[in-house]
């Protein structure tokens, strides 16, 4: 791998970790807690 290559993949998955914690903190933030939280719809 190349260093652009190196900052590439560290781009995206910065992106990747960035969008599932926001998905989780929507997720929490829901009064109650959904039963089918494993669903995917979320």
């Amino acid at each position: 791998m190349d260093t652009q290559a190196v900052i590439d993949l560290g781009a995206a998955s910065a992106g990747h970790v960035q969008t599932q914690i926001f998905a989780a903190r929507v997720l929490k933030g829901t009064v109650p807690i959904p039963k089918n939280h494993q669903d995917d719809s979320f």
